[in-house]
C-alpha cells in the first residue's frame, strides 16, 4: 500500500488520546471481581493513524451506505444492486480513490465474482465486518444464479480486479430474494458474530429467520433462527436487525422482538411488541452514564422506547425533537451518552441522555450529500463520525460527535480496548503520559486535559503540562474509572497521524492481564519430516515486550522455541504421512498469552538423506590434511549423525561425528596434491557430496607444504 501522506500543521492542534478504563473496559462495563493482592507497572506506545482531512469528500459514484476500515483506506458497499456486488475503496487522508494513488492496484470500484462466474447482489443494508488481520471483508449478500443467501467474502488486500476470496450459503436455493433492495437486512453484529433478518416474505426454510456468521471460523453459526413474533409476509428493505447490550433487536414490518445469543432463544420478557410501521433504524436507549439499557424506536415526533424485557419506558422528553424525522431508512449509531441519528435531509441530528436534550452545534448539515443514509464510527479515532449518502458530490465525509466540527483532524481519540485490550485488567492507577514521536522540540508547548468517558473534565487534572521531555506525571491523580487524555500542542510541525504516545499504568499482576495476545496468520509449510511455521507478532504484547515464540505441532505436541523478534521456526521430528496443524504462543517478562489459532494442515514427506555440506577446505600438515567444512542447508528432516571425509586421489578418509565439522587424514604422501570430498549422513544415508575442495600440497614432517591456488575437479 502507498504510505499514508504526512500532514504538516501550524497553530493550535488538539490530539486526543482516549484511554478508558471501566476495570479495563468501555463505558458501562463492569469487571468481574477478582482477588488481586499485588500490581505490575506496564507501558505502551501507541501510534495514531493520520487523521481523515478536513475536506474529505469521498465521492463514490454509486449508492452508498455503511464504510468498512483497513490501514490507512476506507471501504463502501454499493447497496440495493439486484444483479451485481461492487466495493469501493478511498484513501482516509485524502479522499482520493485507491487506484489512482499510485499504490499499483486495479481501478476500483471492483464487481465482485465467484470463480464459476456466479454473480452476488446487494441488500439494502450492504453491511458486514472486516476482519483487519486478514484483511478481509465479509458481508450480506444473495447469490444471483439461485437466490442462495449468505456471506460473500472480499479480499481488501489483492490487487486483483476481481477480490472474490469464497462464499459461505446459509439459505437453500430460493429462500432469499433479489428485488429492488433483497431481503438480507443486516447490521447486527456481537463480538465477531454477524445476524442479518432474512425478510424473503414467507417463513418457509429460512424465511423471516435470523440467518447468523461467524467471521472467526469463517462458518455459518448454526440452523437459520426463529425470532418470537417475527414473521415476514412480504419482501422487505425496511426490517431491521441492531445489536444492543449483546442482544439482536429485530424489527420486521410493525413488530420488534429481540433474541439472545447467550441462551439461542427469544429474549426473556415481553417479546415481541407492536411498534410504528417503517422506521429509521432503532437506537440504543441509554442510561445517563452511556449504558445500554433499552431500545428505542426513531418514528417522527413519536420515539417509542423499550427496556431489555420488552416493557414500555418513558421517552426522554426532548428525543423525540433532537433525533428530527428520522427518516423512514437512515441509520443511526450510539457513542458515549449520545445517540445521532442520519436524516433523509442529509443533517445529523443528536440526542444526548447524559444532558437530556439535543447536542450543541447539532443538527449537522452535510453539504453535498443527497439522502443521507448512514453514520459510522471510526473504529480507531474515538469521536470520528464517517457519513455515507445516496449520491452527491461527497457522498462520504467526516465529522467530530462531540463538537459537530467538520472533518476529525483537530481531535483524535483511541478506544481504551486498543489500548488495554483485556477488558478485566484496567488500570488500578495511572503513572504517566509521554509523547514520544515527535520529539518536544517539534512543538512549542503541549498540555494534557482529563475528561471522563462523556466529556466532562476530571477535577485536578486539566492543563498538565507536559515537561522538556514530553511526559506528564500522573501519579495521585484520581483519574477515575474512564479517563480520556486530551493531548493539545501549540505550535506544531509534526505530522498528526505521526504521533506515539506512551502511557503506563499499574495492572493487576495476574496472567491474564500480563500476557501477550495470540500471534496472528499463522502457516506452515511442510519439509522433510517437520515443518517451516510463519506468523506475525500479536497485536498487544501484554505491557512488556515479546521475548520468545513456541510453537506447537498437532497431534503429538512436537515444538520448537525461537527468541523474538524472530517469526519463524522449524518442528522437526514429524512423521511422515501424518496431517499436522500448528498454533503458536508469544511470552514476555510475565506470562505466557494464548496459543493462536490453528494453521491449516501439512503434511511432511519422509526425511532424505541430508544435503551437501559446503565451503570444504583442506589445511596441509606433515604427512596430514586437517580438512574443515560448513553443515549442509538441509539435513533431510533427521539430524545428522556423522561426515566422511574422502581424499582424491588415493581414496584415503576419516570420519567426524556430528556436530564436529572437521577432522584429519593421515598417510598422506609428501609432496602430492590431494582434493578432499565430504558427504553427510543421518538415519535415512549418505547424502551427495561436497563439491571438491581446493588442491593442496602435503608437506613433509619437517616442512609442512603450503595450499596449492587451483581447484580439481575429481570423480567421486
Amino acid at each position: 500500500m502507498k504510505p499514508t501522506p504526512r500532514l504538516l500543521l501550524r497553530g493550535l492542534f488538539s490530539i486526543l488520546g482516549v484511554f478508558a478504563l471501566l476495570a479495563g473496559g468501555i463505558a458501562g462495563f463492569s469487571a468481574p471481581a477478582q482477588a488481586v493482592t499485588s500490581t505490575v507497572q506496564l507501558t505502551r506506545d501507541v501510534t495514531l493513524p493520520t487523521p481523515p482531512a478536513t475536506s474529505f469528500a469521498g465521492a463514490t459514484s454509486g449508492d452508498g451506505w455503511d464504510v468498512q476500515f483497513l490501514g490507512d483506506r476506507i471501504f463502501n458497499v454499493f447497496h440495493h444492486n439486484s444483479s451485481a456486488y461492487q466495493v469501493d475503496c478511498h484513501l482516509q487522508a485524502t479522499g482520493e480513490h485507491c487506484d489512482t494513488a499510485g499504490d499499483g492496484t486495479s481501478p476500483w470500484p471492483k464487481t465482485v465474482t465467484a470463480t464459476d462466474g456466479s454473480g452476488f447482489s446487494t441488500p439494502g443494508h450492504s453491511t458486514g465486518i472486516v476482519d483487519t488481520a486478514a484483511g478481509k471483508f465479509y458481508g450480506w449478500t444473495t447469490r444471483v444464479s439461485d437466490q442462495v443467501g449468505g456471506v460473500v467474502c472480499v479480499d481488501l488486500t489483492t490487487a486483483s480486479a476481481n477480490p472474490f476470496c469464497g462464499f459461505t450459503a446459509l439459505t437453500g436455493a430460493g429462500e432469499a430474494q433479489l428485488p429492488f433492495s433483497g431481503s438480507l437486512n443486516g447490521g447486527a453484529i456481537v463480538g465477531t458474530t454477524m445476524y442479518a433478518l432474512n425478510s424473503s416474505g414467507t417463513t418457509a426454510g429460512a424465511g423471516s429467520k435470523l440467518l447468523c456468521f461467524d467471521t472467526s471460523t469463517v462458518a455459518s453459526c448454526g440452523q437459520p433462527i426463529a425470532v418470537g413474533g417475527i414473521a415476514t409476509t412480504s419482501p422487505s428493505m425496511y426490517d431491521w436487525t441492531v445489536a444492543i447490550a449483546g442482544k439482536v433487536f429485530v424489527q420486521s414490518s410493525a413488530t420488534l422482538s429481540c433474541y439472545d445469543p447467550a441462551t439461542d432463544a427469544t429474549c426473556a420478557g415481553s417479546w415481541p411488541v407492536a411498534v410504528p410501521q417503517y422506521t429509521a433504524r432503532p437506537f440504543a436507549h441509554l442510561t445517563a452514564d452511556g449504558v445500554e439499557d433499552g431500545v428505542c424506536i426513531p418514528q417522527p415526533g413519536v420515539v417509542p422506547c423499550f427496556d431489555l424485557s420488552g416493557q414500555a419506558v418513558t421517552t426522554p422528553a426532548a428525543l423525540a425533537a433532537a433525533i428530527g424525522d428520522g427518516g423512514n431508512w437512515e441509520s443511526s449509531m450510539t457513542i458515549g451518552t449520545r445517540v445521532l441519528v442520519a436524516g433523509s435531509d442529509s443533517n445529523v441530528y443528536c440526542y444526548d441522555f447524559a444532558t437530556a436534550a439535543g447536542c450543541a452545534n447539532f443538527p449537522k448539515a452535510m453539504t453535498g450529500s443527497n439522502l443521507l443514509y448512514t453514520v459510522n464510527p471510526d473504529p480507531v479515532r474515538f469521536g470520528c463520525i464517517w457519513t455515507n449518502a445516496d449520491s452527491g458530490t461527497t457522498q462520504i465525509q467526516t465529522f467530530d460527535a462531540f463538537s459537530g466540527a467538520t472533518g476529525c483532524g483537530s481531535t483524535i481519540r483511541l478506544a481504551a480496548s486498543v489500548v488495554i485490550p483485556q477488558a478485566q485488567c484496567g488500570a488500578s492507577s495511572w503513572v504517566s503520559a509521554a509523547v514520544v514521536d515527535p520529539a518536544p522540540g517539534s512543538y512549542t508547548s503541549a498540555k494534557v486535559d482529563v475528561t471522563n468517558a462523556n466529556g466532562v473534565a476530571v477535577a485536578g487534572a486539566t492543563g498538565l503540562a507536559l515537561d522538556s521531555t514530553g511526559s506528564v506525571n500522573l501519579a495521585g491523580h484520581d483519574l477515575g474509572d474512564a479517563p480520556t487524555f486530551g493531548f493539545s500542542f501549540v505550535d506544531p510541525t509534526f505530522a498528526s497521524g505521526g504521533v506515539t504516545m506512551r502511557m503506563s499504568w499499574n495492572s493487576p499482576d495476574t496472567a491474564d492481564c500480563t500476557a501477550p495476545d495470540a500471534p496472528t496468520a499463522v502457516t506452515a509449510t511442510p519439509v522433510p519430516g517437520g515443518a517451516t511455521v510463519t506468523w506475525n507478532p500479536p497485536a498487544y504484547d501484554g505491557g512488556s515486550p515479546v521475548t520468545d515464540y513456541v510453537v506447537t505441532a498437532a497431534p503429538g505436541g512436537a515444538s520448537c522455541t525461537v527468541a523474538a523478534p524472530a517469526t519463524s521456526c522449524t518442528v522437526t521430528g514429524l512423521a511422515p504421512g501424518t496431517a499436522y496443524t500448528f498454533s503458536v504462543a508469544a511470552k514476555n517478562r510475565y506470562a505466557t498469552g494464548p496459543v493462536s489459532t490453528a494453521s491449516t494442515s501439512v503434511t511432511p514427506p519422509a526425511p532424505q538423506a541430508p544435503g551437501s555440506p559446503t565451503n570444504v577446505q583442506g589445511k596441509p600438515g606433515g604427512g596430514t590434511v586437517t580438512v574443515s567444512w560448513r553443515p549442509p542447508a538441509t539435513d533431510g528432516g533427521s539430524p545428522i549423525t556423522s561426515y566422511t571425509v574422502t581424499a582424491v586421489p588415493g581414496g584415503a578418509t576419516c570420519t567426524a561425528i556430528a556436530p564436529a565439522t572437521s577432522c584429519t587424514i593421515t598417510g598422506l604422501t609428501p609432496g602430492a596434491r590431494y582434493a578432499f570430498l565430504v558427504v553427510a549422513r543421518n538415519a535415512v544415508g549418505a547424502g551427495t557430496e561436497s563439491t571438491a575442495s581446493a588442491a593442496v600440497v602435503v608437506g613433509s614432517a619437517a616442512s609442512p607444504a603450503q595450499p596449492v591456488e587451483a581447484t580439481a575437479t575429481f570423480a567421486g
